[in-house]
This record gives structure tokens, C-alpha cells and sequence, in this order.
């Protein structure tokens, strides 16, 4: 097969065609023989050649002389009367030479038996030879080998005209229809009327499926050699299949994986067709010696580069169909269905939005995926849980995981707000009842797997969930998660700090970047735990706090006896003393304090302790805790604070005719107490009181356990340490000495590990929020 006659012969069509672009009236640049199976085939797939308006043949030529030949339909007086009403609306619109047309007697038919056409007057090879040796034709166009859309006679008639013209020795060009179904690309007005007159014709169901559906299968010509529309591309005609609305099929979806192709999976599918559209581009886009169609040119080289959503889309329900057997066994999870969340703690590491999700498993049966975005939360509350607790900010719609559609990714269309330690987890349904069988599987230490799922502990009543166990393998039959993440649109700059309504915090506590109208108390003190500024250690050095931070706001500390970072040998400080109090300075939830009176250690006994401790087991405690830090998981502050040992005298206070410890720690935000709270003997906090002195919460009865009247002074006392410290949250802990006779500062806090009442910490957090005019 020859793609032309010889290279005058272009030449020659080159000259005519250029001679003729702005004079329709001369003689025509080339000859067509159109050959087509059926009446409207010569429309869906050649109409914009016959009018010549948005594409042409061969070099430029538009002024053909076409002559249509529809070889089946002939005995259906029917088909030549709305072929020829197409072509009176074509030859109205056209620019061609002239259109002529012919009906042969051949019938129309889809069956295997009818593709060699064989019940005609005359043989179908007869009758292809005559019709070639007319005249000397310059073109032949007709079917391609897939015949479109896999229709028999489509497929046996491009069969026939190539054994046809291989018996002439020097052939025409052989042309074919590359339709392709995947582009979005709008025909001429004088192609939409010759589709309207096939609808109005015939105006019944199956036509108007027909004419609607082949209607959207953008017209291409190709040379026959060069024609090389991937086989698994092949396409199936299909129109509203399963109320999804689908112009065509491809064939992949319809193969079982013994057909020589893999499973269809529309991440396959995009790869293939992007290629497709690629190779179709640059074979016979800007080419004279191809026929032109500039618009299909201009889609083809936007979606080579980038495939549109809405084939994507297209591609994603050709999978969904094409596994629906698969899919079909699979039960959407009800709301109430267990779960098991897991995460392998990777940071997302940027602030910003997350505006798409992807994951990636090796799956073993089709089962429903969810992905997590997670913050991290530190509260001392729950420190039991090694930093491991996290609170789920969004949990995505449940998503198909199949043995094909092993990786997916789609946008999210409502964007939630990161930030750099947040991490991506993932969730599955389990196939029991019984979630308290979680309950069975050992708690991991931190650095003992790369990946953790919430345990028995669950999540709490403010969902603050604990992971602690590595995946339990049994029950997770169905999949083994490989990879999630998310996209995310970074944040262009940090949110601009808006005038402070109360004061201007000072600079190492000014966390007004991170808060956002919806932050919550939790989040807060997470991101209270991770600052570590040198200048926090006013606060957290219980040294520095009583040498520095209180003398400079004007209120009274605990009284001193021994204040050192250098000095730990402190057994005769206490030889041969009553009461006192032993502590470290870098330290907090009472780790190695020792509250002595009258040779008891009142510590120990609100715990149930034994209550003695000796003068040398506090020395050995001192020297023990001069080379340690505070726990891992309390504030970097903290961790940050040089060793040092306090020896102080014993505050007491009256209750009930006795004396006792007795402390109200009051939580300020922006220089203002939220709440206090009293803690009597170390034993936990016995009332919530508000600042006007209300009690909000209690656990004892009053008397003996009442508001003290001193409670108003406290107050202007935890007060004015805040605001001079120009601390956004600070907790001022005030020890009362007899009844009221005295009031001092114990210590400060910037991550207190006490936790409160829910509405409590809303009201924390909601001036929070208001001091940094979120």
C-alpha cells in the first residue's frame, strides 16, 4: 500500500488546492471516493471533511469532488431519502466542488455472518473494483480495521476496500476514520443540522441514542498505515450504561484478564490514552501531507500535556463498571460500623490547606478506606500516652479500594487548614462487633514500630484519641496500607497579627501564627508545649521565677531557705527542722518534693503513702534529681531549665480547725483569671471557682470546704503576675498561710497537666482565641 501516487502528484495537489483557497469556483483540488457502511456513518465520521469548514484533506485541500457511496440499506427505499437530505444540507454548507452519492443493495446488519457482505446483486469485490477503476481517484476513505466502535460491517468493509486497491498497481491514497470518542470537541453548524436531520427523520429511541451518543466522537481522518489507535483503546459504543451517562466503552473494561490485557484500572488507562493523544499530535498535527482539523489539534495538545478532569472522571466509572462484580460484594459501611485508625506519624511539614488525598495499598479483597488528617495533641492530662495522642481534623468519605484500584487520589472540595507537625492516617472498617478486642493487643513504647493504630484506650469524650499498638495484622485481612498523603496548598503568608485587644504578648510566648477561630483548648497547649525561648525560663526555673518574675511584678513568693543551681548539699539545712519543703526548680508534678511537718512526709501520706522520709533519703532524692530534667512530654520550657534544689519554708493554712496545704491555682488568659481552683493536701482539686468567686464545681461540702475570703485578693495577685509577665496563659499557684493571714506565690505554669471541666476549657480557650483576634 502506497500512502500516494507519486510526489507530483502531491505537488500537483499542493498547486490546486493553494490556487483555489479564496476561490471556490475553480476547479476541484482532489477527487474522494467516501465509502461508508451505513447512511449517517458518512456524517459522524467525515462530516467536517465533506463541508470542508473546520478541517480538509491532504494539503490543504477543500474544494473536493466527493462522491458518496453507502453500501448497505439500498433495498429500504427509506435510506436513500435521508441520505440525501443529509447531503442537501451538506452541499448548503459546504465549500466542496460538488457531493454526489449512490445507495448499493447490500443489507444493513451487525452480525459476524455479515461482515463480507455477501447478499448483494452483484459481489462486494465486483463492485469496489468498478467503482475504483471510474476514475482516477486521489482519495479512498472509508472504515478503519477496528471498524469505530467493533460493528461488523465497519470492520468488513475497511477489510474489502484494502483487498481492493492492493490490485491496482498504483492505488490512491487510503484514508480512514480515527474517531476519537475521549475529546470534547464541538462541531460545525452545518454538521449539527445534517445530525438534526437523522433525529427528525427516524425519530425513535434507539436512533436518538445512536445519533447522541456517535454525535460526540470527534472526527479524525488518518492514513490507513499510519493508523494506530492502541488495541486496548478499542472502543464499544455505549450510551447511558447504568444511568452514567458514556458516549463509548473501551473494550479493556469488558475483558477478563486472560484476553492478553491486565485488569483495567483507570491510573492504566490515563498513561495509555495520554500517549495516544501524544502520538496522534505529533504525526498529524502542522503536517500538509495529513488531513487538517485544527480544533481536534488543539485539544489534543492540551490533553497530552494534562488529561482533563472530566476524562478522569469518565475513566474512574469505566472502572467502577468494569469491577462492578467485584465491587458488588462490598457493603458501604454504615456509620456505626468499628473501625480501626492507624497513622505512621509522618509530619505534613508545611502550613497551609489540604486540597487533595492519595493513597496506595497492597489490597487483597475490595474493602472501603478512609484517610485522616491528624493533629497531635500534648496535654499533661494525658501524658501517659508518650505523645502519642491525636485528634482526627478531617476523616475523608469512605473510598473503593479494589485488587486493580490499588491507588487512588481525588481533591477535596471543602480545604482543611495544616500545619507542619499534623500527620495523614488512615482508617478501615472492621469485620466485628466487638471493638473492646483492641483492648487485647499490648501498648507499643514510642520508638518500638513506624506505625501506630488507636488501641483500647480509644478516644475520649473531647476526641483525643491514644495510638499505642502497631496494626493488628488479623484484622486486617483485606489490605496492607503502603503509603497516604495529602496535597497541600502552603499558606503564602503567616496570618497577619491583628492589634491585641488586652496587651501585646510578650515575643516568646506569641503563638498568634498558629490560632485560628476554631483552635481549641487542647491545641493550644500543644502549641504551648513545644516553645523552648531562653526567656521562658522565668517562668518554669522556679529559681529564676522567685529572683526575677516575682520581685518584679511586686508579690511575695514562698518564703526561702535555700535557693541554688550549684549547690545540692542541703542535709544541714533541714537537720534539726520541723517542717519545710524540699523540691527541685526544673522540675513539675510533684516529682521528688518532699512536704515535711513534724517529721512526716504530708505528700506521701495524701497519696496513702508511707509518710516518714529520712533527712539522707532526701539527700540522695536532691543529688538524684541534680542530674535529671523534667519528663519528656512537659513543656521544652521545662525540659530546657538548668538542675537546681529549693529548700522553702512550710506554708499551712486552717481548715476546719486544722492546719493543712492548702493552694488555689488560677488559670489567667490575657492578664485575667478564667477560673481558680483549690487543691487541698496534693489530694486533687476540690472546687472550680469563678474570678468573682462563685463555685462552679465541687467534690466536698461546705463547711469546711469554702471560699475563702481572701479569694478576691488571690485573684489581683495571679492577676498582676500575668499581666506584668505579658503572659497570653499563665497559671498563678497562691498558697494561703493560716486563715488568710498570708498570701504567696508557689510557682507559675506555662503547661499545667491538670485537667478541668470541658465548658472551662472552652471559656480558657475562647479569650484565647479573643486576645489574638482570631
Amino acid at each position: 500500500m502506497h500512502l500516494g501516487r507519486t510526489w507530483l502528484r502531491h505537488a500537483v495537489l499542493l498547486i490546486l488546492s493553494t490556487s483555489t483557497a479564496g476561490n471556490y469556483q475553480r476547479d476541484p483540488c482532489a477527487t474522494a471516493l467516501l465509502l461508508v457502511a451505513h447512511r449517517d456513518d458518512e456524517t459522524f465520521f467525515a462530516g467536517e471533511a465533506l463541508l470542508g469548514r473546520k478541517a480538509s484533506l491532504p494539503w490543504g485541500c477543500r474544494r473536493v469532488w466527493w462522491h458518496v457511496v453507502v453500501v448497505a440499506g439500498g433495498g429500504d427505499q427509506s435510506t436513500r431519502e435521508e441520505l440525501n437530505a443529509v447531503l442537501n444540507i451538506a452541499r448548503s454548507h459546504t465549500v466542496a466542488a460538488i457531493i454526489v452519492e449512490e445507495v448499493w443493495d447490500y443489507t444493513d446488519c451487525n452480525m459476524p455472518y455479515c461482515s463480507e457482505f455477501l447478499d448483494g446483486s452483484v459481489p462486494i469485490q465486483k463492485r469496489l473494483h468498478d467503482i475504483l477503476a471510474l476514475r482516477s481517484w486521489d482519495y479512498v476513505v472509508t472504515h478503519n480495521e477496528q471498524g469505530e466502535y467493533h460493528h461488523y460491517q465497519h470492520a468488513g468493509l475497511h477489510v474489502a476496500v484494502r483487498d481492493a486497491l492492493q490490485k491496482f498497481e498504483n492505488p490512491p491514497q487510503l484514508l480512514v476514520f480515527n474517531p476519537m470518542p475521549e475529546l470534547n470537541v464541538s462541531v460545525s453548524p452545518g454538521k449539527a443540522r445534517m445530525l438534526e436531520a437523522y433525529m427528525r427523520t427516524k425519530p425513535t429511541r434507539a436512533r436518538q441514542m445512536t445519533v447522541q451518543g456517535l454525535a460526540r466522537y470527534t472526527e479524525h481522518l488518518v492514513p490507513a498505515i499510519a493508523f494506530f489507535r492502541p488495541a486496548p483503546l478499542g472502543v464499544a459504543f455505549a450510551h447511558s450504561m447504568q444511568g452514567v451517562d458514556l458516549p463509548f466503552m473501551y473494550d479493556w473494561t469488558l475483558m477478563h484478564p486472560a484476553d492478553h490485557l491486565p485488569p483495567f484500572s483507570a491510573k492504566d488507562c490515563l498513561v495509555v490514552v495520554q500517549e495516544f493523544f501524544g502520538n496522534t499530535w505529533f504525526n498529524f498535527c502542522g503536517r500538509p501531507d495529513s488531513a487538517q482539523y485544527p480544533d481536534v489539534c488543539r485539544a489534543l495538545r492540551r490533553e497530552k500535556d494534562q488529561l482533563s478532569s472530566r476524562l478522569v472522571a469518565l475513566f474512574q466509572n469505566f472502572e467502577d463498571m468494569a469491577h462492578a462484580h467485584e465491587v458488588g460484594k462490598v457493603p458501604m459501611p454504615s456509620p456505626h460500623t468499628p473501625t480501626l485508625r492507624c497513622s505512621k506519624m509522618r509530619r505534613i511539614g508545611s502550613f497551609g490547606e489540604v486540597v487533595g488525598w492519595e493513597v496506595l495499598a497492597e489490597v487483597r479483597n475490595p474493602c472501603y478506606v478512609v484517610l485522616l488528617v491528624l493533629r497531635r495533641i500534648m496535654v499533661g492530662w494525658k501524658k501517659g500516652y508518650q505523645g502519642r495522642t491525636y485528634k482526627v481534623l478531617r476523616a475523608t468519605e469512605p473510598r473503593l479500594l479494589t485488587s486493580v484500584r490499588q491507588e487512588m487520589s481525588w481533591d477535596e472540595v471543602d480545604p482543611v487548614t495544616v500545619q507542619p507537625d499534623d500527620v495523614v492516617g488512615w482508617q478501615i472498617f472492621l469485620q466485628t462487633d466487638d471493638i473492646s478486642s483492641l483492648s487485647k493487643y499490648p501498648v507499643v513504647p514510642e520508638d518500638g514500630a513506624d506505625e501506630f493504630c488507636i488501641g483500647g484506650r480509644g478516644c475520649d469524650e473531647a476526641g483525643l484519641c491514644t495510638f499505642d499498638i502497631q496494626p493488628p495484622e488479623e484484622l486486617m485481612p483485606d489490605l496492607l496500607v503502603q503509603k497516604v498523603s495529602v496535597r497541600v496548598m502552603p499558606r503564602r503568608s503567616p496570618r497577619q497579627a491583628q492589634r491585641n485587644p488586652f496587651f501585646d504578648v510578650m515575643p516568646a510566648l506569641n503563638i498568634s501564627e498558629y490560632v485560628d477561630e476554631s483552635t481549641t483548648y487542647e491545641e493550644l497547649m500543644t502549641i504551648r508545649q513545644k516553645l523552648d525561648h531562653s526567656d521562658l525560663g522565668m517562668f518554669e526555673d522556679k529559681i529564676r521565677l522567685r529572683t526575677e518574675l516575682l520581685p518584679a511584678a511586686g508579690v511575695l513568693a514562698t518564703p526561702s531557705i535555700h535557693l541554688s543551681n550549684t549547690d545540692f548539699n542541703i542535709a544541714h539545712l533541714i537537720a534539726g527542722r520541723q517542717s519545710y519543703v524540699v523540691k527541685p526548680s526544673h522540675m513539675s508534678e510533684s516529682q521528688n518534693v518532699f512536704v515535711m511537718h513534724n517529721g512526716m512526709n504530708l505528700l506521701r501520706q495524701a497519696w496513702g503513702w508511707p509518710g516518714t522520709s529520712s533527712i539522707e533519703e532526701i539527700q540522695a532524692a536532691v543529688h538524684q534529681f541534680s542530674e535529671q530534667s523534667a519528663l519528656d512530654w512537659e513543656c521544652k520550657a521545662l525540659v530546657a531549665s538548668q538542675p537546681g534544689v529549693i529548700v522553702e519554708e512550710l506554708v499551712l493554712a486552717e481548715v476546719g480547725g486544722r492546719l493543712a496545704v492548702d493552694e488555689f491555682k488560677f488559670y489567667t488568659v490575657f492578664g485575667k483569671v478564667a477560673f481558680g481552683e483549690e487543691i487541698f493536701s496534693s489530694a486533687g482539686t476540690v472546687m472550680e471557682i469563678d474570678r468573682d468567686g462563685q463555685i462552679l464545681t465541687n467534690k466536698m461540702e461546705c463547711p469546711p470546704f469554702c471560699v475563702r475570703p481572701c479569694y478576691t485578693q488571690m485573684v489581683e495577685i495571679a492577676e498582676k503576675v500575668a499581666t506584668h509577665a505579658r503572659a497570653d496563659f499563665l497559671r498563678v499557684d497562691v498558697l494561703v498561710q493560716g486563715s488568710c493571714s498570708g498570701l504567696y506565690v508557689s510557682e507559675v505554669e506555662l503547661f499545667p497537666a491538670s485537667d478541668f471541666s470541658p465548658f472551662l476549657k472552652e471559656a480558657v480557650a475562647a479569650r484565647w482565641r479573643e486576645g489574638y483576634a482570631a
